[in-house]
């Protein structure tokens, strides 16, 4: 119980401190990725305004301007009243698709006018625009509107520059974020381990006495019950003592059983559980647990019916001792809850990949809000403790055998009412 509740605090700390890491990198990773194309919408910007300042004192621009634009990705056109003048192709799609995107204005992200303080002058437009490529990239396209020395010279310049994806911006400014992410992933494993280790300490200390006085206790208690046991048996009585006699055996068997299902307990949970493993057919077991409980289910008027495996089965490996032990467990269980003139099946079949046993009977059943209580130790459906047949851990221990075989145990409702109990291998 220790050991999976200190995995679990551990899992806890490191879901959370990781979350909120991740979280604050991913955030550290989108404002880069901000921070980059804002950078290369101010470059863009920049470029237009430095070409457009050219312009304006009269330098035109030459073919060796444009091939150098377009070496450096630039796009530009430019429109005025004695034409259209356009850089070579430098993207994956074509210029002119994109400069159409520009023109109509689509996905405007920034967008300016300038008026001169002369009434004469012409207004200075400007206009920025997110493009779509046709290979799933994206560019910026600016759009300029300026006046040249003519105030009747009005030209209009169009800029297309590449807008970086945010997995190449990720690659460029967050390379070292996993090895971030890494190292401190392993600090606070090992941070939560030594922390949460000497904060379980004294409850892992507390349990561990409790366990050592239970053992102590139980196997203590062992030698004066038999004592009493056997004194009570030897005792020569009269006809109105026998009785009395009978009762003191009966609560002396009832102590006994407990005692050693404590000690069975015990054993688990310090990690002593006596396994003795080995090839065993499993026809064998289920014949020995039938022959064993067919009386019991006789004085009560149950029909107890089996069911083998094939002919053909492959034997299993386990400590048969044990699963004719878990078998009692369930079989008495059955036997206790199950009215007379019912029946209890006892089934077993070999799979591809697994062994499986099952008991089935036909009483009441476990409500499903009670079906993940009724393994936990000391739990009884009789809220008021007075069945005294049972003491809450058979099923317990039925789970730690199952455990130590490494299968499961599961409970379900028998079609037409009743309980199924499967355990797997």
């Amino acid at each position: 119980m220790i050991k999976h509740l200190r995995k679990k605090l551990v899992f806890s700390f490191l879901a959370f401190t990781m979350s909120a890491y991740t979280i604050l990198l991913a955030l550290l990773a989108a404002d880069a990725v901000r921070k980059e194309r804002n950078t290369e919408l101010a470059y863009a910007r920049k470029m237009a305004d430095n070409i457009a300042g050219q312009l304006q004192e009269g330098i035109l621009l030459t073919k060796q301007d444009y091939t150098y634009y377009a070496s450096s990705k630039i796009w530009i056109s430019l429109s005025d009243s004695f034409g259209t003048h356009s850089g070579p192709e430098c993207f994956s799609t074509p210029a002119e698709e994109l400069k159409k995107q520009i023109i109509s204005e689509r996905h405007i992200i920034e967008m300016e006018e300038i008026t001169p303080t002369d009434p004469a002058g012409s207004s200075f437009h400007y206009t920025a625009c997110l493009l779509d490529g046709s290979s799933n990239d994206q560019y910026y396209g600016i759009k300029m509107e300026f006046p040249a020395r003519s105030q009747e010279d009005l030209k209009t310049l169009l800029l297309i520059y590449p807008r970086s994806s945010a997995w190449s911006v990720l690659q460029k400014n967050c390379r070292l974020y996993p090895f971030f992410w890494l190292s401190v992933f392993l600090l606070m494993y090992g941070m939560s381990r030594i922390l949460i280790q000497k904060a379980i300490l004294p409850v892992e200390s507390a349990l561990k006495s409790q366990k050592e006085f239970t053992a102590a206790a139980s196997h203590e208690l062992k030698a004066p019950l038999a004592v009493i046991q056997a004194n009570t048996e030897a005792l020569e009585l009269t006809d109105s003592n026998r009785q009395k006699q009978a009762v003191i055996l009966e609560e002396c068997d009832r102590m006994s059983r407990l005692i050693q299902s404590l000690l069975s307990l015990a054993a688990g949970d310090s990690g002593h559980f006596h396994m003795h493993v080995r090839e065993t057919d499993l026809d064998t077991i289920l014949i020995e647990a039938w022959e064993a409980y067919l009386a019991p289910c006789k004085k009560n008027g149950i029909n107890l019916e089996l069911s083998l495996t094939k002919q053909d089965a492959p034997k299993i490996f386990c400590d048969p001792d044990r699963i004719v032990e878990l078998l009692g467990i369930l079989l008495d269980n059955a036997i206790s809850f199950s009215p007379s003139g019912s029946s209890i099946e006892l089934k077993g079949c070999v799979r591809k990949k697994s062994a499986e046993l099952s008991v089935v009977d036909h009483g009441p059943g476990i409500p499903d809000e009670q079906k993940h209580q009724v393994l936990k130790r000391f739990y009884r459906g009789d809220a008021s403790r007075t069945d005294r047949r049972h003491f809450g851990l058979g099923l317990n221990i039925a789970e730690e055998i199952v455990r130590q075989h490494h299968g499961r145990l599961e409970l379900s409702d028998t079609q037409g009412g009743g309980c199924t109990v499967r355990v797997v291998f």
